[in-house]
């Protein structure tokens, strides 16, 4: 049903991987203190979750799920909103081998119903403040409440056996709206929870003991991309359940020591107007723009105002980031920067070849790169449209200069109208990087900084 992953020539995914057992694990064993997840809830009031507690949970979610009766690769339909339990869920999931389907806490009834249906759930896993949108699914799926297993999960091992997933294994499928007909389910590996936090080192800059702020709701692809990325790298998250105000945001940002930010367009153009952020002393050192075109106005406006530069990236659904504008790179405005290391990435005409620099055509990823999605569920004609040769075609036309930049020829709508709104575009997610430094060169380049702190 769907291709078979072979690991990239130019860089090493192992056989086997459980992103639970293998990252959160690990991590906890060398700092269980480190933090992992810094919850600010509706009213302002901040709960802190170490690796060493998230890793438990995960275990004792693990051993909920099995004792569900699923099996590995059942599918769980994962509704928890902004919420830590959504961290916990995931990673247990992972740990026994359960194939997550995440969903956004916009999603409604009729959303849920095909998710739920399409992918074949056997369980929803949700919290009671969705209760009556999900008594509209027309699904017959058992539906559990984390409220109500608290007592359950109190009493479950802190530690558990891990399911021995390989690279190829599914891990999850996040479901993306199409211009037209019933949402695709993207099916992503093992083997790209993996590599995601390989390419986080080079597009979100977090290291070990940062702190990131993504806005990005919880089930969408930027949130997974940047968990991913951020535990991967040694990192804690912040989720944040509430709208975005720029003068408490700014606020939380600096109570939390935030280090790492990864907001829309709009979010740095309003922050970039709080007057607080001037006088400011931020600990902030990267942040990330994700979706959305960021015109060079913001990019000044953000700059002058906080010291921050940014740095394009770009990625898909299906993609995972593959092009970024690296931390010590100069940045040539409009570019969305180099093909990630390890991922092979061009522009190739109709017949899949590929062009020679200047030339305008369709940007590609080569199908054997480790991030790319295995297919879309139960869509095989879909999934092949989408493939020339040995090349995935993003849909977007684009030019690669000499020094192997790329530049996209047309910013689509839905990115357009996501930079204006923050709402999720139909197919495509674009991400954009920011760092700090300087003021942009004679040519037009801004510098980079180096990757030590």
């Amino acid at each position: 049903m769907h291709r078979q992953l072979a690991p990239a020539e130019g860089l090493r995914v192992p056989e086997r991987f459980n992103f639970t057992r293998d990252v959160v694990e690990q991590l906890a064993q060398a700092d269980g203190t480190r933090l992992a997840v810094a919850f600010v809830d509706e009213i302002g009031v901040i709960e802190r979750r170490t690796f060493a507690q998230v890793a438990a949970n995960a275990s004792r979610w693990a051993a909920l799920l099995r004792s569900r009766g699923l099996e590995p690769g059942a599918r769980v339909l994962v509704h928890l909103g902004q919420a830590p339990e959504w961290y916990d869920v995931l990673l247990g999931a992972f740990k026994a081998g359960v194939i997550v389907v995440p969903s956004r806490p916009a999603s409604l009834a009729p959303d849920l119903a095909f998710f739920g249906g399409h992918s074949g759930v056997e369980l929803v896993v949700t919290r009671r403040r969705y209760a009556a949108e999900l008594a509209r699914m027309d699904v017959p799926v058992e539906v559990l409440f984390v409220e109500d297993v608290t007592p359950e999960l109190a009493v479950a091992p802190v530690t558990h056996p891990t399911h021995e997933t390989t690279f190829d294994d599914i891990a999850f499928v996040a479901y993306t709206h199409r211009e037209s007909g019933d949402p695709l389910g993207v099916v992503h590996s093992h083997g790209h929870t993996y590599s995601s936090g390989q390419d986080a080192h080079h597009w979100l800059g977090a290291r070990p003991g940062d702190l990131v702020w993504c806005s990005a709701r919880l089930g969408s692809a930027r949130s997974l991309w940047s968990f991913l990325g951020a535990f991967s790298n040694g990192s804690g998250v912040v989720v944040h359940d509430g709208t975005f105000d720029p003068e408490q945001t700014l606020g939380f940002i600096q109570r939390l020591d935030v280090t790492v930010l990864c907001l829309t367009p709009a979010e740095y153009e309003a922050l970039a107007a709080t007057p607080d952020l001037h006088q400011s002393q931020l600990s902030v050192g990267h942040a990330v723009s994700t979706g959305g075109e960021l015109d060079r106005e913001v990019i000044e406006a953000f700059h002058a105002a906080s010291g921050l530069i940014v740095h394009d990236a770009y990625g898909q659904s299906e993609t995972g980031v593959v092009v970024a504008n690296s931390p010590a790179s100069l940045v040539d405005p409009g570019s969305i920067g180099m093909a990630l290391p390890g991922l092979d990435v061009s522009v190739v005409d109709a017949g899949g070849n590929e062009v020679r620099a200047g030339v305008e055509g369709d940007l590609a990823v080569r199908a054997s790169s480790p991030s790319l999605f295995l297919g879309y569920l139960d869509e095989p004609e879909a999934t092949a449209s989408t493939y020339r040769g040995p090349w995935y075609v993003t849909g977007d036309r684009a030019v690669c200069d000499e020094d192997g930049r790329f530049w996209l020829q047309q910013y689509p709508l839905e990115r357009q109208a996501y930079a204006q709104t923050g709402t999720d575009p139909v197919v495509v997610d674009d991400l954009r990087e920011v760092r700090p430094l300087g003021a942009p060169s004679d040519t037009g380049a801004w510098p980079g900084r180096s990757t030590t702190r």
